[in-house]
């Protein structure tokens, strides 16, 4: 039964998060090398991938490309990690390939990534995508994904997040993140500090890889793109906020050096329609109207920041504010608590099965650091965004965020579905 093998894919959580390719390499062996017969866009960053990802992807599938994504976490379903455009991995293969190589598996302690990366290659070698998009899961150069050799890598964005993994400078990210850079490619990079984007400049130098830097061909104030022979004059996405409309143009500028195609019309619709073409969800996302529920997977210290400019933007419309927040211990919690204080009216902490949330000790210390702003804690998140719908005034707006994993238990106690998540 799926469940039972479902189960025993989230048990290989025990052998906790291991970097490294060698195992990976083996597995991949055994299953027919299946990575080096597809061609792959690779995405890494500290934020910005699954935006990007999903930008990528809807644009080559309006050019009439099958596509295939891999993204994680995943927020109800372990499907929702492997699609082919908007259509997840059906159970019954997810299934068979667990059965198939659960003695390897056990045998040689592969990790919960490990195991659904190569599910995911093998899937899409199955279905003959023309591309498959893959994001990064931890750093790059260490990072299960990076077993392929892409026609084009992304590195969206650096700041500090997992730095216990990744190394405490923004230097020391760079690096991993620059792992996926291969000798004699094209990585076109985001929205980066000057010190950083020479950092990784001079990465690529030293593989004789070719970069393209989104600023030189981005006009961030009028929304312009001009790169090659590809114009967009009027740069628009359903997804809310500037920082996504420069994704959007990261995106645009990597199909342009993977298909080389110069209609603006097939960008534009891509963009308009990445929701529907790849299922992209949870970046300022609307659950409910009047009153208003936004989820969104903002996570760490940046890209909390971005939220708050979108929040303040029409702040005025809403009577209230409030803000349903948790995180990971692993993070900078109270500074991204703290930065809310004269953004929203009140907080809410609340906490989520998971080994490495906050627990309700961290909770209510939390809240004791608050003088300026009402704060209180909340048991069950999912009951409590429900009370709310209920009960909040039409004009009044609750903001979810500090972790994927907060929206999924949200998500998934309207649905009614069992969360299975890592």
């Amino acid at each position: 039964m799926l469940a039972d093998e479902i189960e025993f894919l989230f048990s290989l959580r025990k052998f906790g998060m291991k970097l490294g390719l060698e195992k990976m390499i083996n597995f991949l062996a055994l299953i027919g090398n299946v990575h080096e017969k597809i061609k792959f866009v690779h995405v890494a960053g500290t934020n910005g991938k699954g935006s990007v990802v999903s930008f990528v992807s809807s644009i080559l599938i309006e050019h009439g490309y099958k596509v295939g994504i891999y993204t994680s976490p995943h927020f109800v379903r372990f499907n929702e990690r492997i699609k082919i455009g908007s259509a997840q991995i059906p159970n019954d293969r997810v299934e068979s390939f667990l059965k198939e190589y659960k003695d390897y598996i056990i045998q040689k302690e592969l990790t919960f990534f490990e195991v659904t990366t190569a599910l995911a290659l093998l899937y899409f070698y199955e279905q003959k995508v023309d591309y498959a998009v893959l994001e990064t899961g931890l750093g790059g150069r260490l990072d299960a994904t990076n077993v392929v050799n892409p026609e084009v890598e992304i590195i969206t964005s650096i700041s500090y997040d997992h730095t216990q993994y990744l190394g405490e400078k923004l230097s020391d990210i760079a690096f991993e993140k620059a792992g996926i850079i291969k000798p004699n490619s094209t990585v076109c990079f985001g929205l980066l500090s000057d010190e950083i984007e020479n950092l990784l400049i001079e990465n690529a130098f030293e593989k004789n890889a070719q970069y393209v830097s989104l600023l030189d061909y981005y006009d961030l104030e009028n929304k312009i793109l001009k790169y090659n022979q590809l114009e967009i004059l009027d740069l628009r996405s359903p997804i809310r906020g500037d920082y996504q409309l420069a994704n959007a143009a990261l995106a645009s500028i990597a199909v342009n050096n993977l298909i080389n195609s110069n209609d603006s019309s097939l960008y534009m619709s891509g963009l308009k329609n990445v929701l529907g073409n790849t299922g992209f969800e949870g970046r300022y996302e609307v659950m409910n109207n009047e009153p208003t529920v936004i989820l969104d997977s903002a996570h760490n210290s940046d890209s909390i920041s971005k939220l708050i400019k979108e929040i303040k933007k029409d702040k005025k419309k809403f009577s209230k504010t409030s803000l349903l927040f948790t995180a990971l211990k692993d993070k900078r919690v109270f500074e991204m608590i703290k930065s809310f204080e004269g953004v929203v009216d009140n907080i809410l902490l609340t906490t989520i099965d998971f080994e490495r949330a906050l627990t309700n000790e961290d909770l209510n210390k939390l809240s004791e650091e608050f003088i300026n702003v009402e704060c209180s804690i909340v048991e069950n998140p999912g009951k409590y965004v429900e009370q709310y719908i209920k009960t909040a005034q039409k004009n009044e707006r609750l903001v979810v965020c500090g972790s994927m994993y907060l929206l999924g238990e949200i998500k998934s106690f309207f649905l009614q579905k069992e969360n299975y998540f890592i």
